[in-house]
Order: structure tokens, then sequence, then C-alpha cells
């Protein structure tokens, strides 16, 4: 029975001794803290006994004792610590102090640890990207951890982010140029807001407008007037043309016309008779020709006058 009893606290104070190393093992947690370039932060604990400040890799950057601070390594003037409240502040950061921090307290075997994150400025930038629709360019060069969007008054129209890229931009098509825009850059640390507002959008979109309009008139009356000297072309060709087939049928027809020569006879009807003409003597090579006679009879306004002409040969 006593054997049991030992057996059984010997194996409680094994599951204890695992408890407590489990509980020492636990991973330290660190407190975010977030800054600006060319500003300060502050570490948010309290420290009026005597401490140190070490980073990661338990390098001694910074010591209190009795209320003095010695500094060391590169933190010269930009490392405080304030004697009312008890807190340790970093000035004129640089991405360069971005890290983890801890603040030691040995008489109280404290141990705070804080994870710097310093962020550049933001500042957005706007562009007009495409006059003829409106369409505004949000961007930010400095993009690395920053997120742009589009703002119409408190409403969110648009956004994009990017935590890898130097330059970020986002793009807006504008369609009421009644309102006032924001552009809003911000990153975990601040927000930068840039306005663009519609006496600007008025000025840029309406004149863009404007240009497009005159532009699309001026195409449409040098198009009209391309038509119209390419259809009197045509006119003029067509004309040109039918009038060389006319002159060219004319002159088809009048070479068909062969004229002969008109013979004059003096002969008369005598004593009631008719006296023929003589036909013609046929020259052979006129043998396909055919003799016509015409007699030309003049009239005179007088009834009674009984003139006769003189008959005319003619031969075709």
């Amino acid at each position: 029975m006593w054997i049991c009893w030992k057996e059984a606290c010997l194996l409680l104070l094994f599951f204890c001794g695992e408890f407590c190393h489990s509980e020492n093992s636990v991973t330290p947690q660190w407190t975010s803290v977030v800054g600006l370039q060319g500003k300060s932060v502050v570490f948010p604990s309290q420290n009026f006994d005597d401490s140190f400040v070490k980073d990661e890799g338990g390098n001694t950057l910074a010591s209190l004792t009795r209320g003095h601070l010695t500094i060391y390594l590169n933190l010269e003037n930009r490392l405080h610590w304030n004697h009312q409240t008890g807190y340790f502040s970093l000035h004129n950061l640089t991405s360069n102090d971005s890290g983890r921090y801890i603040i030691e307290t040995p008489k109280s075997s404290t141990k705070q640890q804080y994870q710097l994150i310093v962020y550049e400025v933001p500042d957005p930038q706007l562009k007009l990207y495409d006059k003829s629709s409106c369409i505004w360019m949000c961007y930010e060069e400095n993009g690395s951890n920053v997120s742009l969007a589009w703002f119409k008054e408190d409403v969110l129209l648009n956004h994009t982010a990017n935590h890898t890229a130097n330059t970020i931009y986002v793009l807006h098509h504008i369609s009421e140029y009644s309102s006032n825009y924001n552009c809003v850059a911000s990153n975990p640390a601040i927000n930068q807001t840039k306005q663009l507002l519609n006496a600007t959008i008025n000025q840029e979109c309406l004149a863009a407008g404007q240009e497009s309009r005159n532009h699309i008139l001026i195409c449409v009356a040098v198009l009209c007037a391309v038509c119209i000297v390419i259809v009197g072309g045509i006119i003029c060709w067509r004309k040109r043309n039918n009038y060389i087939k006319a002159k060219s049928t004319n002159e088809e027809q009048q070479n068909d016309v062969q004229y002969s020569e008109i013979l004059h006879s003096d002969l008369r009807p005598s004593q009631g008779r008719r006296q023929d003409v003589p036909e013609l003597e046929a020259r052979e090579e006129e043998s396909t020709l055919t003799t016509l006679y015409a007699k030309i009879e003049p009239h005179y306004p007088r009834a009674d006058s009984d003139v006769t002409g003189s008959g005319v040969l003619g031969r075709l």
C-alpha cells in the first residue's frame, strides 16, 4: 500500500514538472507597434526601475540606471525615456528601425516585447488618365504596404491594395461632375487623402469633351468633302464617257452615208407628153447604186401660175 502511494506521488511530481516546463516554453507574445518615417513611436510600458532595452539578438541598446539613461550603438539622441510617464520612445524613425525590441526589468523579472514596423508616409497623386471618358487615376509611388481607394463623399467606389510593388494605382470613371471625390492612401500607420474638386473635373473633362466634339465635327466635314469630290468625279467621268460614246456613234453614222452628185436636166415635157430622163450610164464600180428621180416644182401664191421646176437627177 505504501508503495502505491509513493508511486502516485512520483507520477504527480512528474506531471507538475512537465506542466511547468511547457508554461516556460510558450512562444513569447510580441506587441505590434507601428511608426512612420521621420516620426516617433512610444513603447507603451512604464519603467521606473532599472531596465535594459535590447534587440531580438539580446544586444543591449540602452540601460536605465537610477533614472539615468545610457544609450549604446546607433540610437544616440533618438532613444528617450520620460521620467514622468516611464515610457521609452524612439524618434526620427527610419526603415532600418523596423524589428523586435525587448525591455527587461530585473527587479520585477518582467520582460516587454515589441514588434516595430516603420512605414513610409503615403502621398497619393491624381492624374487625368483618359480625357474623352473622364477617367482619373490615383497613384502612389511608395506603394509598398499601401492601399488606395476612391470615395465619393463617404461612399467607397473602388479600391486596390499592394504589399510589394513600388507603384500602385487605381482608376475611376467619373460620371457626375457636380460632386467632389477623394483618393485615400492608407497603411497601418496613417491615412492620407487627396481631394478632387468638381471645379477641376469640369475644367478638365468638359474641355476635353469639347475638344473631342470639335475633332469629330472636323472629321465629319472632311469625310463629307471627300464624298462630294468622289461623287462629282464619278458624275464627270460618266458624262465624259457618254459624250465620247455619242460622238463615236455620230461619226459611225456619218461614215455609213454615201453622197452622189446631183445632175440637173433641162428636159421639159412637150405637147402634153412626158419625156423620160435618160438613164445615166452606170459605171462598173457603181453597179450597185440606185438611180432616183425627183421633180422639183416651185409653188407661187397665184393659183393660175403653172410653173414646173426642172427635174433633178440624183444617183445614190
